[in-house]
């Protein structure tokens, strides 16, 4: 009976609480308006008015609006904007983009795009009920190849106030979303040697129940986006963007908001909601135990097969690999199940119930 009240509860809570899917159209706006500044180096007057822009929305949405000045070493001074959903809740996400770019590109997906997407996530932040308190964070004087910088100055910042303040203790981790308004599928990126439990594989786990393609991969010898300031100082975090396909316009005037696909964002920001939601009351699993056992067991025979496919497929592509001298390290299960659904659109992962 208890069982039974507690699907119940779950079905009326999840239809009560979860807002609708989000489509990207914010997002877009967003950085189609963000893009249509044109060039914001950091420190400029352009950057300035995009954070300007990003407090106000912050702001309306009912948001903690602090505002953390740096120096920007001869180039003037930069900012990060932090819209805090801040509380007694004993875990924190940060979820951050930057605003700045490099001359001569007004940077839509570089990086427009992360901030329309945190942009709009701000407005739907209270009705997605976070588990965890929430930085949502547009940060400044990211470009080292403009400022001259060997670390992200907006990100070093963030990353030490965020420290100050519990992040030792606190932090679940720094997600930087960066260049999310094109191809697809992302790839979320860690100098970590493999995915980790609560971080990598959280967010994989957040992109499978969002329906979002997302390949982990390793970052290179230097990871260049605001996560990396964060790892610097022991902190976790990833990022989140282009995959395999790169960005021929980075940094470059043919970065134009044109170039921006709503459906990314779209994509980009149900992973994010889904990662602040963590994990909650799911009907569907919460009454599976009502069906029939013999449904259960098929169900599960089939995940074990699905599984034996993936392991085949992995020992494939090692093959593969080898022979063509590509030597593509293949870590987890999860990433051989994301390489297997691009190469086998027939095959779909199915758990038990």
């Amino acid at each position: 009976m208890s069982a039974l009240l507690a699907c119940l509860l779950c079905t009326a809570a999840g239809a009560a609480t979860e807002p609708p899917s989000a489509r990207g159209y914010d997002a877009l706006r967003a950085a189609r308006r963000i893009a249509s500044l044109g060039p914001r180096p950091a420190a400029s007057t352009a950057e300035r008015r995009a954070h300007g822009y990003v407090a106000r929305v912050f702001r309306k949405a009912g948001l903690d609006v602090t505002v953390q000045r740096f120096p920007v070493p001869g180039r003037g001074r930069s900012r990060n904007v932090i819209g805090l959903l801040d509380g007694p809740r004993r875990c924190l996400k940060i979820l951050m983009a930057h605003t700045d770019t490099t001359a001569p590109g007004p940077g839509a997906n570089d990086n427009a795009s992360g901030v329309g997407v945190i942009v709009a996530l701000a407005k739907r932040l209270r009705a997605i009920g976070p588990r965890c308190d929430v930085w949502l964070v547009a940060t400044g004087a990211e470009e080292r190849i403009y400022t001259g910088q060997p670390d992200h100055l907006g990100a070093l910042a963030l990353a030490r106030r965020a420290r100050a303040r519990g992040a030792k203790r606190r932090l679940r981790y720094a997600l930087s979303l960066d260049e999310v308004g094109r191809d697809r599928p992302f790839w979320l990126r860690s100098p970590a040697p493999a995915p980790r439990r609560g971080v990598e594989r959280a967010l994989l786990r957040a992109a499978d129940r969002a329906g979002v393609n997302a390949v982990w991969a390793p970052d290179g010898s230097d990871s260049n986006s605001d996560h990396r300031e964060f790892e610097l100082l022991g902190l976790p975090a990833a990022k989140l963007g282009v995959g395999a396909g790169g960005e021929p316009c980075r940094h470059l005037a043919c970065d134009t908001p044109s170039r921006l696909d709503r459906h990314s964002l779209t994509l980009a920001q149900r992973l994010a909601e889904r990662a602040l939601r963590g994990h909650q009351c799911h009907p569907a699993r919460r009454c599976a135990g009502f069906a029939s056992s013999d449904r259960h067991k098929a169900s599960s025979r089939r995940w074990q097969a699905d599984s034996h496919a993936s392991e085949r497929f992995a020992s494939m592509m090692r093959r593969v690999s080898a022979s063509l001298h590509l030597l593509v390290p293949l870590r987890t299960t999860v990433e051989v199940d994301r390489l297997r659904d691009l190469a086998r659109g027939d095959l779909r992962r199915r758990r038990p119930g």
